[in-house]
């Protein structure tokens, strides 16, 4: 995929006085978590992210051409009671995560950060350590739902599940073993 960057961002990449860093866009049903890989509050597009330095890591953000469900996983080492608590109690799954590359100088974020992962959040496991945890959380991109299995079946019984006084399929078993004469 090409990306289009703004001629701050080209000048702040092609500077080597510059520090790269991530900003995380996490929607949990319970609140919204907004970090980045830096130390202190970062404010950048009306929004207030929380430093968590060098404790979240991220895998390797890959792209092809082809249309498949890539994923990429989260790290967060020594995290919080209140974040384990939101972990195991969240419904989670499906809902949006985004990743952001942005560049620092000193303490101001040079340019507009470039979205580099969009997707859902998928599995989340933790080890627990007593006051703290360390978690993995995995990401798909939107291509997941493409690659999901269909479990529908053409019955009665699974169009019920849909609507309970739908009777469109209430006909198919007879049909199983009729005789149809066709062209006479």
């Amino acid at each position: 995929m090409a990306r289009t960057l703004t001629a701050a961002m080209q000048t702040g990449v092609a500077a080597s006085a510059l520090s790269p860093v991530l900003l995380y866009y996490l929607d949990f049903s319970g609140g919204a978590i907004r970090a980045w890989t830096g130390f202190g509050d970062l404010v950048w597009n009306g929004d207030t992210y929380a430093g968590l330095g060098d404790v979240i890591g991220v895998g390797d953000v890959r792209e092809t051409a082809e249309e498949r469900n890539a994923t990429l996983t989260l790290t967060l080492a020594g995290a919080p009671a209140s974040l384990i608590s939101l972990a195991l109690n969240d419904d989670y799954q499906g809902r949006t995560a985004t990743l952001w590359l942005g560049l620092m100088d000193g303490a101001d974020l040079v340019a507009d950060p470039v979205q580099i992962f969009s997707g859902y959040m998928d599995v989340m496991s933790h080890e627990d350590a007593g006051e703290t945890a360390d978690f993995r959380l995995e990401l798909t991109t939107k291509f997941a739902p493409m690659f999901r299995p269909n479990v529908r079946r053409w019955t009665r019984e699974d169009q019920q599940t849909i609507s309970g006084t739908d009777q469109g399929f209430d006909q198919v078993t007879a049909l199983q073993d009729a005789e149809i004469v066709w062209g006479r």
